[in-house]
């Protein structure tokens, strides 16, 4: 879910919550440690936690422009495909 106050990642047994001020970029991505999927078919959320920089990978099911969108608009630090840097 995504909404102003961040990104919500709805994983079996909690939520975590990734603040939209630790949003640092999210862009399509073909492939993550041990998948592949068709060219653009995850969205790689890069976010920090304290001083370290975390890349989360999500599979939206159906059109994932909005989910996209949604997050671009939220983060503090626009991205190529979002507002100018």
């Amino acid at each position: 879910a995504v909404g102003p106050a961040g990104v919500v990642l709805d994983l079996p047994g909690t939520a975590v919550l990734v603040p939209a001020a630790d949003l640092v970029r999210v862009e399509r991505a073909t492939w993550t440690i041990d998948r592949v999927v068709e060219p653009g078919g995850l969205l790689k959320v890069v976010w920090r936690l304290g001083g370290c920089d975390l890349d989360t990978y999500l599979r939206v099911t159906g059109d994932d422009a909005p989910v996209l969108a949604a997050i671009e608009d939220i983060q503090p630090h626009p991205t190529a495909s979002g507002a100018a840097a």
